[in-house]
């Protein structure tokens, strides 16, 4: 199974990328669903993560962490690219937890 470090209410893209190194505990994921975006729809998504979005709202059901401890994530990208942000709003409707995603293979 795949880890890495989700962040806190992150603003962007890069608070999540910056935040992403530090040294802290890696959790383990799974992606529910992928949502590929046009880019221009991707850079607004990817700009604002802390506002509500209709992505984030309409897929709700299928984000949360387990018994496990495993984050049940979506991931959203660019139709057609590797790299994208994983989510886990935590029943809210925007990205409340959020991790860059770099491509390869997924869980």
């Amino acid at each position: 199974m795949s880890k890495t470090i989700f962040t806190r209410k992150s603003v962007d893209i890069k608070e999540v990328k910056r935040r992403s190194y530090r040294e802290e505990a890696k959790c383990e994921y799974t992606i529910e669903k992928v949502i590929e975006l046009p880019e221009k729809e991707y850079s607004a998504f990817a700009s604002s993560l802390l506002k509500d979005n209709e992505i984030v709202k309409a897929n709700r059901n299928l984000m949360y962490v387990d018994a496990n401890e495993v984050w049940h994530c979506i991931l959203v990208k660019v139709a057609g690219h590797k790299d994208g942000i994983l989510v886990e709003a935590e029943g809210y409707d925007y990205a409340r937890y959020s991790a860059y995603f770099e491509g390869g293979a997924q869980s």
